[in-house]
Formats: C-alpha cells, structure tokens, sequence
C-alpha cells in the first residue's frame, strides 16, 4: 500500500511542481511585459519630444531646431561684423526716411555691447512704419528698451537699439 501512497503523493508533488514552475513562468512574464511597457512609454516619450523639436514651415517642409537655427545664423551679425557707427547712420537714414525727427542720438557702452539711444519725435503712423521697416530688414537688431509718450501732436520715443550678434 506504501507503493500506492508514494506514487499518488509523486503524482501530486509532480503536479504541485508544475503548477509552481508555472506560477514562476507567469511572474517572470508580467515582469517582462511591465518593463516593456515602461520602456514603450519612455521611446514614445521620447518620440513626442523629437516630434517637438521638428518644425513644420508654411511650406510644408519639416525642419530641426538645429536647421532652423543654422538658417538664421546668416540674419544676426556676426562679432566682426559689429559696427556701431555704420548702425547709427542706417538708423539715422531709416527714420529721416520716415519723417520722423530725432531730438537726441548717443551712444551707450555697456558690458559687453555698444548700444545706440535715440530720442524721436513724430506722427504715430511715421514712427510705427519704421519699426515695420527695421522687422523687416534682411538683419536681426535687439532693441532692449522702447518707451513711447503719447502727446498732442504726436508721440515721442526714446528707443536704445544695437546688432543681434550670434557668436
């Protein structure tokens, strides 16, 4: 009878033992599943991210910040290029061209840049169109400080203006 007993307490061991390896199995595979559904959600991530990065143009054209970037290099000045006298007499004839009438024009060094700060006096409409003039032209200026005073007879504008420069 111990013969039986043994064979049918095998039979169970070997079943307990299957069905152990098998709960082990299925452990081992949710695990496996979790981290590859983390490592998807951190590609996908990952993948909006770059998506970010790219541009679409009114074109279509699809662009990295990186071109975009190396595109308008060539609208900033470059160090060498910075000339803070040759800017004056372009600023000078931009608002003659405008009518608008420059009260004071001086030059301000700061740190590390030479700033041009014009006073004007004109029509809003005269003033307004040379900003629109200096958006539009082929170079990037910075103008870090604009305050307009509205009066009477038109407005009156004291405007620090310099070169963009990428270094």
């Amino acid at each position: 009878m111990m013969n039986k007993e043994r064979k049918v307490l095998l039979v169970i061991l070997y079943f307990a033992l299957i069905l152990s390896l098998s709960v082990v199995n299925l452990v081992v595979l949710k695990d496996r599943r979790d981290r590859s559904l983390s490592e998807s959600s951190l590609l996908e991530q990952q993948l909006s991210k770059v998506r970010k990065k790219r541009l679409i143009i009114p074109d279509g054209t699809l662009l990295s910040l990186r071109e975009l970037v190396d595109g308008e290099r060539g609208m900033f000045f470059s160090v060498e290029e910075e000339d803070p006298y040759t800017l004056g007499l372009e600023i000078i004839a931009m608002l003659e061209y405008r009518g608008v009438e420059i009260v004071q024009y001086k030059t301000l060094e700061m740190k590390d840049e030479v700033l041009l700060e014009f006073t004007v006096e004109s029509g809003p409409y005269s003033f307004f169109s040379f900003l629109k003039d200096l958006g539009s032209k082929s170079r990037y200026y910075k103008v870090p400080y604009l305050a307009v005073t509205n009066r009477n007879e038109g407005i009156s504008s004291t405007f620090r203006i310099g070169q963009a420069v990428y270094e």
